[in-house]
């Protein structure tokens, strides 16, 4: 897979956003991208292979317009820049088929860096105890 070019329109204003957290690992030339978006109980993860060093934790801003294509369309592309916008930032560009459908920004403790690096990117739901979760406990 070629690099990526992040492209100019990454960044462009979004109609929802919500808060994720994550981390990114990388073994040789396998990097691995998760992803937690708390507010919609999902998870998500990626791999993406080529030069790269680097790992850590972040935090930041998932924007998206609409989360059902982000959620359900199937496996997203996702380009990834880390560490050359700022210091321990991160950019990730989620693409259905050729167009931008999310942008995450983030900053954390993350070493080392990469440019372009493209992979494939899937989500999936947390189970949640009913029970246990916090809507239910004035239940009497």
């Amino acid at each position: 897979m070629a690099p990526a070019q992040i492209n100019s329109n990454a960044v462009e204003a979004w109609s929802r956003s919500t808060t994720v957290r994550g981390s990114i690992t990388s073994i040789l030339a396998e990097t691995t991208l998760e992803v937690q978006a708390s507010e919609f109980n999902a998870t998500g993860s990626g791999t993406a292979f080529g030069p790269h060093a680097s790992g850590g934790t972040f935090q930041g801003t998932l924007a998206f317009d609409d989360w059902r294509t982000v959620r359900y369309s199937g496996p997203l592309e996702f380009s990834l820049v880390e560490g050359g916008i700022v210091p321990g930032g991160i950019l990730v560009t989620f693409s259905l088929r050729g167009r931008d459908v999310a942008t995450l920004t983030a900053v954390g403790v993350i070493v080392g860096g990469s440019v372009g690096t493209v992979g494939t990117f899937t989500w999936k739901y947390v189970s949640v105890n009913i029970l246990s979760h916090p809507s239910n406990t004035d239940v009497t």
